[in-house]
């Protein structure tokens, strides 16, 4: 559940980045790939953070890169005309969500049974494919809905659910 609700909000508005980038924050449209690469490495670095870092505390990791990825699209989307902080935005951004697909799936293996290991990874997978297409299909309806403003808040609010459910399971 966890898994799809935060790929649905990061999909929402990650599927439409390039209008987003271009036409409300102001990224030039030649500079638009130049970002995405940015956002690429920037998540692999997420990746390696996981690994080293948050490795032996992925519930701490995940509360964090959550925390951070709603922080950071909260700050791109307040960063119209100043186009700086938008890019080192989206390059945090990078960061935080590279680290959500690993620390997420050993959270998953954590909890579940080891009765049920293989079929909690089955769903993982299933939960994170479902999320990228459900999280398309929510940001287009959102984008004919609310326009381009609509797909931030989207986002920060999944991902903020997904914060309370991490903490709330791992109380349990």
């Amino acid at each position: 559940l966890t898994v799809g609700i935060v790929m649905v909000g990061h999909y929402a508005i990650y599927t439409y980045i390039a209008p987003f980038l271009v036409d409300r924050i102001g990224v030039a449209e030649s500079l638009f790939s130049v970002v995405l690469f940015g956002y690429g490495i920037a998540g692999a670095a997420g990746l390696v953070l996981a690994g080293t870092v948050f490795g032996r505390r992925p519930s701490a990791g995940l509360v964090v890169a959550l925390a951070g990825s709603a922080l950071f699209v909260t700050i791109v989307s307040l960063s119209a005309g100043n186009i700086v902080v938008a890019i080192v935005a989206v390059m945090l951004w990078g960061v935080a969500f590279g680290m959500i697909p690993p620390l997420m799936q050993t959270r998953v293996l954590e909890v579940a049974s080891s009765r049920i290991r293989d079929t909690a990874a089955a769903f993982y997978t299933t939960a994170f494919n479902i999320g990228i297409g459900g999280g398309a299909l929510v940001g287009a309806w959102l984008l004919e809905v609310g326009g381009l403003g609509a797909l931030p808040p989207t986002q920060i609010v999944l991902t903020a659910v997904s914060v309370v459910i991490v903490v709330l399971v791992g109380r349990r």
